[in-house]
C-alpha cells in the first residue's frame, strides 16, 4: 500500500512511514495531526522488502526521512545512509499495553525487538499476571517467540507490529506495545533529522506556519486555593500589568516556570516569544552561546552564518531564566549588561545588538547568601531583584493536596483505559496525602499520583483494592507517621509491621524491606501503639 499526506508547502519536510499494517492503522490520529508540518508517504513493508522500497525512494529524490519501528527501523538504520528515526518503546508504552491486555488474559507474553525490558518483572506483581518475555532482531526470532507461547498455552501476546501480526496469524490476541506519544516523538525527531540536514547543507527547513517559542499556561491553569497560593497568584497578576523584571523563588517544584508563562501571556508582551532556559542545566562554554549567540568563525565548528541567542530570540517578549544562582560568575557579568543596557554582544562579534525584552528569572537558592560568600554578583542580584515573587511549598498548601492528587489520578486513569471515581478511590488514604510532607512538591505528587493510579489499576472494583500493597509502591507516603493520621490506620500499621516481622523470624531489616520502608519506619511503626 502507498499513501501520500502531502501538505501545500513545498518546504515541508518529506518523510517516508515505512512498516507494518498494524502500526499504519495504529499511528492513523497522528498522522492527522502531522498534516500541516511535513509531506508524509506512507508504505507497508515487510522486514525482507523494507530496504528495497526505502533505497528505491531515495533514488527518486523524494524522502529526506524514514520513520519505522521496531525491525524495519534497526534495518534501515544499518543499511542506508539516510536519515532514519525509529519509534521506541518506553516503560509507560509497555504497561498500558498489559493493563489493556490483560482484560483478555492474566498470561501474557511480550515480545519486542531488541532485548527484553527487566523492569517489567518487577511490574507482573502488582499487575497479578503471568508473564514471559521474548527478544527478537529478525523475524525468524520473533516468531520462534510467538511459536514458544502459543505452545505455552499464553493467548495474548504484547508487542511491536511485526509480534502483533504473527501472533495475530497464530490466532492469538494481538496488542500493540507503541502509544501514540512515542509515534509522535518518532516524527519529531524526523523533523529534527530534516532540519539538521538542510542546515548543514545550507537549506534552512522553512515551516509554512512559524512556531515561536511561546507559553501555554495562564493564570487559570494554575491550581490551588490556599490563601498563600492565591496571596502569590495574585501578586503575580500585578507584576504582569508591568514591564519590570521578576525574581521568582521557591522550592524545586513549586511551579516557577508555570507562573512565569502565566506572567508572560497576561502581559503586553503576551503575542512575543517566550523563550526559557534553565541555567543549571548547560556547561558553561555552551550557556555562553546559548545566551548570546555567536558569529561565523568565533570558534571551531560554529554554524556557518553564526546563530542568534536566546536574547535576540526572546526580542520583543520574555526571557524566563530558571535556576539563575547556577549561572557561573564569567556570565552573570554579561547577564548584568544586557539588563542594565538591553544590548547583547554575540561571541566573535565587535558590534552589540539592541534588543527588547523582559527578564523573569526564578532560583531555589538563597541568593542574598550566595552574595555574602562572593558566589553570586551583588550587582546583578539587586538588578534581578526588582520585584519579588515567592511561590509556596505544597506543604504549605494542605487544603490543596487532595483535588490536585484526584486530578493527577483521573487523568492518569484514564490513559490506563480505567473508569473510576478518584475521590471515592483516594478517600482511604487522604491522611497520608495530607501528612506527607512533599520535599519535591507538585513534581513528586505528580509521580505518586501516576503510581497510585497503576497501583488501583490492577483491581476490578474500589472495593476490592488491597491497601496493604501501598508501601511496596509509595514508600514515600510511609516514611514518617503523618499527625493527621487516625488511630485506626495507625492500629492498622502497627499490626502489619508486627505481622510481617513475626513471618520473618524477627528480622527488622527484611521485614522493612518486605513493607517496603527503612528500618527507622518500620520502629516507628511497631512503636505507634506501644
Amino acid at each position: 500500500m502507498h499513501t501520500a499526506f502531502a501538505a501545500d508547502a513545498a518546504s515541508l519536510p518529506r518523510l517516508c512511514f515505512l512498516g507494518y499494517r498494524h502500526l499504519r492503522e495504529f499511528s492513523a490520529p497522528v498522522l492527522d495531526e502531522y498534516r500541516d508540518r511535513a509531506d508524509i508517504e506512507l508504505l507497508d513493508a515487510t522486514v525482507d522488502g523494507a530496504v528495497a522500497l526505502a533505497r528505491e525512494r531515495i533514488q527518486r529524490g523524494g524522502v529526506e526521512a524514514f520513520v519505522s519501528g521496531g525491525a524495519n527501523g534497526g534495518m534501515l538504520r544499518q543499511q542506508l545512509r539516510a536519515p532514519v528515526a525509529t519509534v521506541q518503546l518506553d516503560g509507560i508504552d509497555v504497561l498500558q499495553a498489559l493493563i489493556a491486555a490483560r482484560q483478555h488474559s492474566t498470561r501474557v507474553g511480550v515480545i519486542v525487538y531488541g532485548q527484553t525490558l527487566p523492569e517489567l518483572d518487577a511490574i507482573k506483581g502488582l499487575l497479578k499476571i503471568e508473564l514471559q518475555q521474548h527478544a527478537y532482531r529478525t523475524p525468524a526470532e520473533a516468531q520462534r517467540g510467538v511459536d514458544v507461547l502459543h505452545a505455552g498455552g499464553f493467548q495474548v501476546v504484547v508487542g511491536t507490529s511485526l509480534a502483533v501480526e504473527m501472533a495475530e496469524a497464530a490466532g492469538l490476541t494481538g496488542v500493540m506495545a507503541y502509544s501514540l506519544d512515542s509515534i509522535r516523538r518518532g516524527f519529531d525527531e524526523a523533523i529534527e533529522l530534516v532540519r539538521a540536514a538542510r542546515q548543514q547543507a545550507g537549506r534552512p527547513l522553512h515551516r509554512r506556519q512559524p512556531a515561536p517559542a511561546c507559553a501555554r499556561h495562564h493564570f487559570e491553569d494554575l491550581e490551588g486555593q490556599s490563601p498563600d497560593f492565591l496571596r502569590a497568584v495574585d501578586t503575580a497578576r500585578r507584576f504582569a500589568r508591568t514591564d519590570l523584571t521578576i525574581l521568582v523563588t521557591g522550592e524545586s517544584g513549586t511551579g516557577k516556570e508555570l507562573f512565569a508563562q502565566a506572567i508572560h501571556n497576561a502581559s503586553p508582551r503576551s503575542a512575543k516569544p517566550f523563550v526559557a532556559i534553565n541555567c543549571a542545566a548547560f556547561p558553561e562554554s555552551l550557556l555562553e552561546s546559548e545566551l548570546f549567540g555567536y558569529e561565523e568563525g568565533a570558534f571551531t565548528g560554529a554554524r556557518r552564518g553564526g546563530k542568534r541567542g536566546l536574547f535576540e530570540a526572546a526580542h520583543g517578549g520574555t526571557v524566563f531564566l530558571d535556576e539563575i544562582g547556577d549561572m557561573p560568575l564569567s556570565l552573570q557579568t554579561r547577564l548584568l549588561r544586557v539588563l542594565q543596557e538591553r544590548e547583547v554582544q554575540r561571541i566573535g562579534s565587535a558590534s552589540p545588538t539592541p534588543v527588547d525584552l523582559r527578564v523573569i528569572a526564578a532560583t531555589h537558592q538563597p541568593l542574598a547568601e550566595m552574595v555574602a560568600q562572593g558566589r553570586f554578583r551583588q550587582d546583578l542580584f539587586f538588578r534581578i531583584n526588582t520585584l519579588r515573587l515567592g511561590l509556596p511549598s505544597l506543604r504549605a498548601r494542605a487544603a490543596d493536596v487532595i483535588p490536585m492528587a484526584e486530578r493527577r489520578v483521573r487523568q492518569c486513569l484514564a490513559r490506563l483505559q480505567v473508569r473510576a471515581a478518584p475521590g471515592e478511590l483516594l478517600a482511604a488514604i487522604h491522611p497520608l496525602l495530607q501528612g506527607h510532607g512533599w520535599p519535591g512538591n507538585v513534581r513528586e505528587l505528580e509521580n505518586i499520583c501516576e503510581r497510585l493510579a497503576v497501583f488501583m489499576a490492577q483491581f476490578s472494583k474500589p472495593s476490592a483494592i488491597d491497601w496493604s500493597g501501598l508501601p511496596h509502591e509509595c514508600p514515600e507516603l510511609f516514611e514518617v507517621a503523618p499527625a493527621t493520621a487516625g488511630p485506626a490506620m495507625v492500629a492498622d500499621r502497627a499490626e502489619r509491621a508486627r505481622r510481617t516481622l513475626e513471618q520473618h523470624f524477627g528480622n527488622h531489616q527484611a521485614a522493612a524491606l518486605a513493607l517496603g520502608v527503612s528500618r527507622s519506619t518500620l520502629w516507628r511503626w511497631l512503636r505507634s501503639t506501644a
